[in-house]
């Protein structure tokens, strides 16, 4: 429409494509200039409200209409009257008017700024002096006059021009400048507003941020979800590789599968540690690993060691190592020994080979290869079932220790396995039966009866003996009786106090009985520096109670009677060779500064932890094959200490965590690292240097082996 201002708030419809409809819309809008219908359109506020389609779903959904327009619609509203010119024309005139205008005001002033000012160029007159009403009659007068006047104006205005010419100039300049420099900076700008918003900044943003706690083969696996096989794989992925294989296969499949993390495959693992050898006999570069770890160890008392020894049962085949060439089998049993720190929680495989028994000189000969690579061996712990080592060693009650084969002046104590001396006590009970002398000097008889007889009697609802029942405590048979929580359990305190309480005084020295040999396994299991129960304490924390109730323990043991036996088992010895070494031994370490000690560092309990993990990891609790023991115990000397390590692997390190002054015995409020969730204690750091000096050799991380019949 000619008088349409085009408002923007209003909806607009194209011309009819129909030639006919078309022209008379042409004719409505009354314009002078011509224009393409094709491209045109018309608001809606030409049309009346007849003129639109009923929307009636919106209508019923409450929605704003949608504006159709029906076929035979003909603009009617706001029409103009004559023929004129477009809003739009008279626009765009105004615009060229203006232009025109604007070009020619900047014409005079770049007139005004050059030298060559036009002294010629009018300028409009003075009408300050030109009378508001002049008199026809002094026409030429007044021309005069206004000649005159525009003369003088036109030379004066001259004169200042001219005069601020090159005051201009220099502002012009200095503009100029400041325009330049702000381009400059304007184009700096612009590409620094590129970068930021560019891929690659984003990329390089998150690298530098991921690169403060990942590896950068992590941060390829995050940012690289799609790439099928990730290259440059670090030591630090390897070692990690390698713990997170020790502490699950499962979960090393599952985050190497679903590309959570950037774990390197097993032939990847193998080419860095191709000259880490773990074959029967003595483990040179476990020794080697552990005398790098314990390096920079500042604590006089870090290399103080306990050395174990146990037998895991294996299955009986025949295998063929293509690395060696050799047929290994067939094999019943692997002896493994493993050393651990007395006062530091740190702990390595030193020693493994199959179908044999832990000699003296074989215990010699291990001792003296530790002392060669700076492990003082103050302690040795065995399991009762290996009596001719305790006849070698010539033990006995009196005689508990033996002299260091290559350092004369030190003492190594002896102690029989305590949870297994445990488990022994517990099955003379429920085979046998004891009899106890009570104050008056009789003997009171107990046996399995008496404890069925608590059970019956103690049937109700609410039990007092409630840790124990017939099937798991008393009827146990085979492995069961393998679990020393069981035999805990049934000879712990609370079962103790059920007699008393049930029986009253006909039970009473059985009682005492039971409740001596529970404070004794307390006092010889402790695992925390302090504890609810102080004879769970480290040993010598509150030392008077923890010696009283040893004393009652060897004076048990030392009266009491088997049915059917007329001597002391070995076991009873057992007892108190242990009884006896952890005076001497507390005596011996007391006089170096080492003010308590962690009794279960003096049991077998670690080296089970061992046999557990190597069952777990071949993928099923039964009997691993020779060779699959071998691969598994490689596994767990190079996994290290995973659950401290995996809390920052790019800088913890186990010294760091564990804290120096805590490790080296001295008292603290907080609780002792637990042994029982001790992993080999072989931290990242010291994996990394074994990593070092591989250069050549032979896949060893997994053989391939090939079963033969036996």
């Amino acid at each position: 429409m000619s008088t349409c201002n085009n408002p923007k708030d209003v909806s607009y419809h194209t011309f009819p494509k129909i030639e006919q409809m078309q022209k008379v819309w042409v004719t409505k809008c009354k314009r002078s200039d011509t224009f393409n219908p094709r491209t045109a359109h018309i608001c809606e506020r030409h049309f009346e409200q007849d003129a639109y389609e009923r929307d009636l779903k919106a209508e019923l959904l409450g929605l704003p209409p949608k504006k159709w327009l029906k076929k035979q619609a003909i603009p009617s509203l706001n029409l103009p009257t004559g023929t004129n010119s477009s809003c739009s024309v008279v626009s765009r005139q105004n615009c060229q008017k203006k232009r025109e205008e604007d070009s020619a005001r900047a014409d005079i002033v770049h007139a005004l700024l050059t030298e060559d000012f036009p002294q010629e160029q009018s300028l409009p007159p003075a009408e300050e002096n030109i009378p508001e009403h002049p008199n026809p009659d002094d026409t030429n007068t007044s021309k005069h006059i206004q000649t005159d006047v525009a003369m003088t104006t036109d030379a004066s205005t001259s004169c200042n021009i001219m005069a601020n010419v090159p005051q201009l100039k220099s502002k012009v300049a200095s503009l100029e400048k400041k325009l330049l420099s702000a381009q400059v900076q304007l184009r700096i700008l612009k590409k620094e507003v590129k970068w930021l918003h560019s891929t690659k900044f984003q990329d390089d943003l998150v690298k530098k941020r991921l690169s403060k706690h990942h590896s950068p083969a992590q941060v390829r696996c995050l940012l690289n979800k799609g790439t099928k096989h990730q290259r440059g794989y670090s030591k630090e992925d390897t070692s990690t590789a390698l713990i997170i294989k020790s502490s699950s296969p499962k979960l090393f499949r599952f985050l190497r599968g679903k590309k959570l993390l950037a774990l390197p495959s097993r032939r990847t693992q193998e080419k860095y540690l191709k000259d880490f050898h773990c074959e029967p006999g003595i483990l040179k570069d476990s020794i080697l690993l552990l005398k790098k770890k314990l390096e920079n160890e500042s604590s006089p008392h870090a290399k103080l060691a306990v050395l174990c020894s146990d037998e895991m049962n294996t299955r009986k085949l025949c295998e063929w190592c293509p690395r060696k060439k050799k047929v290994y089998g067939p094999h019943s049993k692997v002896q493994i020994a493993q050393v651990r720190g007395l006062t530091h929680p740190w702990k390595q495989p030193i020693y493994a080979s199959f179908n044999t028994t832990m000699t003296k000189d074989l215990l010699f000969h291990i001792m003296a290869d530790l002392e060669e690579a700076g492990l003082a061996i103050i302690a040795i712990v065995f399991n009762m079932g290996n009596t001719k080592l305790m006849s070698d060693l010539e033990l006995s009650p009196g005689k508990t220790s033996f002299c260091h084969p290559t350092n004369p002046s030190r003492d190594v104590f002896c102690f029989p396995d305590a949870p297994h001396l445990l488990k022994l006590f517990r099955n003379h009970l429920l085979d046998d039966g004891y009899e106890f002398l009570n104050a008056n000097g009789c003997y009171a008889s107990l046996s399995k009866s008496d404890l069925e007889a608590l059970l019956n009697q103690d049937a109700g609802e609410l039990r007092i003996a409630f840790k124990i029942t017939s099937q798991a405590h008393l009827d146990c048979r085979g492995s069961a009786r393998q679990r020393v929580r069981t035999a805990a359990q049934l000879l712990s305190g609370t079962v103790s106090k059920a007699l008393q309480y049930i029986f009253g005084e006909s039970m009473a020295t059985q009682a005492e009985a039971i409740n001596t040999v529970n404070n004794w396994f307390d006092t010889m299991n402790s695992c925390q520096v302090h504890s609810i129960k102080k004879l769970a304490c480290g040993f010598g924390i509150h030392l008077e109670e923890q010696q009283h109730a040893l004393n009652k323990m060897e004076k048990l043991v030392q009266t009491m009677k088997i049915k059917g036996k007329k001597s002391m088992l070995p076991f009873q010895k057992g007892f108190l060779i242990s009884i006896s070494a952890m005076r001497g031994l507390h005596e011996a370490v007391s006089s170096e500064g080492v003010n308590f000690i962690m009794t279960t560092h003096v049991n077998q309990d670690n080296l089970e932890n061992v046999f557990s993990r190597i069952h777990f990891i071949t993928g099923n609790y039964s009997h691993p094959s020779p060779m699959e023991s071998l691969r598994c115990l490689r596994i767990l000397m190079l996994g290290g200490n995973h659950d401290i390590v995996l809390k920052n692997p790019a800088v913890m390190d186990e010294e760091n965590a564990m804290g120096e002054e805590n490790m080296m015995g001295e008292e603290r409020d907080t609780d002792y690292h637990d042994p029982s969730t001790d992993t080999l204690c072989v931290s990242k750091m010291a994996t990394c240097d074994i990593i070092d000096q591989t250069e050549s050799g032979d896949s060893l991380l997994s053989d391939d082996l090939m079963e033969v019949d036996s």
